[in-house]
């Protein structure tokens, strides 16, 4: 359980991770709001934005199954829900990394 607590610590636990996540959460909402509100094709770029702020994860996550999909890409029910999988994996990963960084910056010198 002490790892848990670490772990939970270093991802909501620091300002800056908490406002890269925020910062990861007004793009999602920005993306799922013109989603929702346009039938164009062009609302694709809207997702650029969360997935900008989530990468490297997000996108090597993206990038890592379009072989299994083929040339045709995933199927249209799965697209978007293995897209906000990838943003979210990212979310976390880049919130540790940077409460790792705090951690370490924040940290008394000699310890």
């Amino acid at each position: 359980m002490q790892r848990v607590g670490s772990l939970r610590g270093l991802i909501l636990g620091n300002s800056p991770s908490r406002f890269s996540l925020g910062v990861v959460a007004v793009a999602v909402v920005f993306w799922l709001a013109a989603s929702g509100v346009h039938d164009q094709p062009d609302v694709s770029f809207a997702s650029v934005y969360p997935l900008v702020v989530t990468s490297p994860v997000a996108i090597g996550l993206l990038g890592a199954l379009e072989p299994t999909w083929g040339a045709e890409g995933a199927p249209g029910w799965l697209a978007p829900a293995f897209e906000a999988a990838a943003m979210a994996a990212g979310a976390v990963v880049n919130a540790f990394l940077i409460g790792r960084v705090a951690r370490w910056v924040g940290r008394p010198r000699g310890q």
